[in-house]
């Protein structure tokens, strides 16, 4: 038990160790944490930072692209440039329409008004050539400068497009993370409170291992009082022995001088029968100790078996833990996608782990009843022990002072000196008796009140047999109330067997009986195919039953089968009625049918087929009779048989009562003759026996001193191993309490330490979240700034737009105003030409001839007048 102990203790403190170790593992884990966190947060205010950049890059590329597209609107129209880009865009396809337009009207003029004097002509021609080609220069330039600017549009668009895609994955990325953050924070609280369990597993593990020890204490303090009460007990039989060893040798030394008694002889030999008794009952004693401890072997190797077993299954434990914490870390090493199928795989894990702990903890408790159980047969076993012993030691008292009773009747003598050596025996026996029964301190204490006065002696004798008697009784009473339980449940047992064997013969009378059934329904099919043969054989069966009803067994079973081969019969006619009104019902449908078609042949033919199925019914019917008839005659018969059956078992029963009275008295002179000759053998074996042991009375004596020698040798030796026994018990006892003194300072260092690196979590706990509320803090002041600042930014290119756009415009009209002047010059030196060549008629007709010429020119004039006003 103590090797046991140390054990189970051991195995408590590698537990400890264990539960430390993954203590501090999640410790780490946990401290580990806001790193990680920090690590991905940093990572992500990179990218955004980054996103944020590319942001900025397009809306200035995108502004640029704005700016040439007003730029050049400018230089068109000023209102225009102000309006949205889908406007601008239009107005510009508007106006190269109308450009197309002019060219086409340009080209479609009539030919008179192109005949104009050639001077004219030839001297505009390359002006207005020149014009043209600009123009068309012009044109084409806006065209590819509005396509240019549809393609940037639409790369624009499809980078915005891009950029919100990527926001929003971005987004979803974080609602994931923020997901798996939470997961992880959910996670963290299970492994508190995980620890939390253990700490109060722990707990209550070392409050069962507290109960334990108090345990096994109380049973060593028993076992320590059963040794000690041993020890009395022997020693107060080994005195008992040395006592009949004297008066053994006192007997024989009388035998050498002749002075021997009858009475004396009888007593000795008494004795010696005590003594052999007493001898076998030791014998018992030892072999019960043996078979004891083989089934205490038996239960150490079970016990052996199953904590391997546990073993084991801790060791498939440390595995799957282990496997869930690489399993773990590998979720957090892959992004995205990866994480939810290794999440689910991990809360699989997390179930199997869960399930296995409630496994280990069901075997843990079957264990804990294992050990229970142990416990309380050892005590039972002992205690059943002890009650023996002190049955069978109240037994052998009881024999002891019936025999010197005996003695005492044998040797009282009238004369003084027999009635003082009957008052020294009887106080040695009152000695004697008070050394088995009581211990050797309270004997000690007898011996000195015996010696004062004879009356208390006579009184303690009386309350002494009186107690003894009382004993006895009480022995007797539970001895007989185990017996009778004994019987009870032998009695319940044998009921038990006998219910489930008259059910078993049910059954197979059940089966018998469907057997028979299935048979005669075979046979009445028989019989419905072929009558006549039929009937032969039952006509045969019948005259067999008759000769098998003589018997009794087989009466019921004939009854009962004619019985139900009537039922079937009757069955039978119903359906051969049922059978006839079908065939009437179909030959009034054929009749009707006949009448409808008029058919003569086919009328034959049905009452051809009439005329049979009359015969058959005839024959049918002449059948039914028959088997009426037969059915009333069977009836009768059965009347008959059960008569007779009813008759015979009233004799039956008259002559199983007689043959129970002959039997009676067979058995009563049966056991008067084996009475007799047991009586006879007794008599012969108890006078061979009394010769037999006056010869070996004298080889008993000498064997009786060899195996008192032996067994004072041995006695010797038994003592010296208790008292190692006791000296080693007494020494692994102490180192024991040392040990779990030991276990007990480490288990509150532990506790200690536990406290101390809960209270470091919940500051490292406290901090991360101030850090995190700060970190929020700053984020959303940054966020303010960068609106402030976009906000800024966007005013002020605003400003610079209108500053471009207002200067681009004054070099715009300036450039307009040189080509006016330029114009008005060339305009000027032609009309003094056209003065100078032709007269006054000529320039009247030219005047109305160039009106054309007019409307072209002016349109620089119309430009500068429109940006004079816009201006305004």
């Amino acid at each position: 038990m103590l090797r046991t102990t140390s054990r189970n203790l051991e195995e408590l403190s590698v537990r400890n160790m264990e539960k430390m170790k993954q203590v501090g593992n999640d410790a780490s884990y946990v401290c580990n944490l806001p790193e990680e966190r920090e690590a991905f947060s940093h990572g992500y205010e990179k990218e955004n930072k980054h996103l944020i950049h590319e942001f900025k890059e397009l809306q200035c590329k995108q502004e640029a692209q704005i700016k040439e597209v007003g730029e050049m609107l400018y230089q068109e129209d000023s209102e225009i440039a102000l309006s949205s880009p889908s406007e601008q865009i239009a107005y510009l396809l508007v106006d190269r329409s109308k450009l197309l337009r002019k060219l086409e009207h340009g080209d479609s003029k009539p030919e008179s008004q192109r005949c104009m004097s050639s001077n004219l002509l030839k001297e505009f021609a390359q002006s207005h050539n020149e014009d043209i080609e600009k123009d068309k220069t012009s044109q084409n330039c806006i065209e590819r400068n509005v396509e240019q600017i549809a393609k940037r549009l639409r790369m624009v668009h499809e980078e915005i497009r891009r950029l919100t895609d990527e926001l929003q994955g971005n987004e979803k990325e974080q609602s994931k993370l923020d997901s798996a953050l939470e997961k992880a924070q959910l996670e963290i609280d299970e492994l508190k409170e995980n620890l939390t369990k253990l700490k109060e597993n722990d707990s209550v593990d070392l409050k069962k291992a507290k109960e334990h020890n108090q345990r096994l204490n109380e049973e060593i303090l028993a076992l320590r009082t059963r040794v000690r009460s041993l020890d009395s007990e022997k020693k107060v039989l080994g005195e008992v022995v040395e006592r009949l060893q004297g008066e053994i040798r006192e007997s024989q030394e009388n035998k050498q001088l002749g002075n021997h008694s009858p009475g004396k002889t009888v007593g000795a030999e008494q004795k010696v029968r005590i003594l052999k008794m007493s001898q076998e009952n030791i014998e018992i004693f030892v072999s019960e100790l043996s078979e004891e401890r083989e089934r205490r072997k038996e239960l150490t190797s079970n016990y052996n078996t199953i904590q391997k077993a546990l073993e084991v299954e801790r060791e498939d434990l440390q595995k799957s833990k282990s496997e869930l914490t690489y399993l773990y870390n590998e979720i957090q090493s892959f992004p995205g996608t990866a994480e939810d199928h290794f999440l689910i795989a991990y809360n699989l894990l997390q179930r199997e782990h869960s399930d296995l702990e409630t496994k280990i903890l069901k075997i843990a408790e079957e264990f804990q009843k294992l050990n229970h159980f142990t416990v309380e047969t050892n005590i039972a076993a002992a205690n059943f022990l002890q009650m023996k012993i002190f049955i069978k030691i109240s037994c052998l008292i009881y024999q002891f002072w019936n025999s010197e009773l005996g003695e005492s009747k044998l040797k009282e003598t009238p004369t003084e000196r027999q009635k003082e050596e009957d008052l020294q025996q009887n106080q040695d026996m009152k000695r004697e008796e008070q050394q088995l029964t009581l211990k050797p301190e309270e004997a000690v204490r007898l011996k000195g009140e015996n010696l004062s006065s004879k009356e208390k002696l006579k009184y303690q004798k009386q309350e002494e047999v009186q107690q003894l008697c009382q004993n006895l009784h009480r022995l007797q009473i539970l001895c007989s109330s185990a017996e009778k339980e004994l019987r009870y449940e032998r009695g319940k047992n044998l009921d038990l067997k006998q219910h489930n064997s008259l059910l078993q013969e049910e059954n197979i009378k059940i089966k018998i009986e469907l057997k028979q059934a299935q048979q005669k329904l075979l046979d009445s099919a028989r019989m419905c195919s072929s009558p006549p043969a039929e009937w032969k054989h039952c006509q045969q069966k019948i005259k067999e039953l008759e000769l098998e009803v003589l018997t009794q067994a087989e009466t019921i079973k004939s009854q009962n089968t004619l019985k139900e081969k009537l039922a079937q019969e009757k069955s039978k006619v119903a359906d051969a009625e049922e059978k006839i009104l079908d065939l009437q019902q179909k030959l009034e449908q054929a009749h009707k049918v006949c009448l409808t078609d008029a058919c003569i042949l086919e009328k034959k033919q049905l009452e051809e087929r009439i005329k049979e199925e009359q015969q058959e019914r005839k024959l049918l019917d002449h059948n039914i009779n028959e088997l009426q008839q037969k059915v009333k005659i069977l009836l009768d018969k059965e009347n008959i048989l059960e008569m007779t059956s009813s008759r015979q078992q009233h004799r039956i029963q008259q002559q199983e009562a007689q043959l129970k009275q002959l039997e009676n008295e067979k058995r009563k002179s049966d056991e008067y003759l084996k009475s007799y000759q047991e009586l006879s053998e007794k008599v012969s074996g108890l006078k061979q026996e009394k010769e037999a042991l006056h010869k070996e009375y004298g080889k008993f004596l000498k064997q009786l001193d060899v195996h008192v020698r032996n067994y004072n040798k041995k006695c010797y030796h038994h003592k010296t191993k208790l008292h190692r026994v006791k000296s080693r018990f007494v020494h692994e006892v102490e180192l024991r309490d040392e040990r779990i003194k030991q276990l007990e300072n480490e288990i509150g260092i532990l506790q200690q330490k536990l406290e101390k690196e809960k209270a470091f979590q919940d500051q490292v706990t406290a901090h991360d979240d101030k850090l995190l509320l700060e970190n929020r803090k700053l984020l959303e002041q940054l966020m303010e700034q960068e609106k402030l600042i976009h906000d800024n930014k966007c005013t002020i290119s605003s400003v610079q737009r209108r500053v471009l756009f207002l200067d681009k415009e004054n070099k715009h009209l300036q450039e307009n105003s040189l080509q006016l002047t330029e114009q008005v010059g060339l305009l000027e030196r032609i009309i003094r030409s056209i003065q100078i060549c032709r007269g006054e008629e000529t320039l009247l007709t030219g005047i109305s001839e160039y009106d054309p010429l007019n409307k072209i020119l002016p349109l620089p004039n119309s430009r500068l007048v429109k940006s004079r006003q816009s201006s305004v």
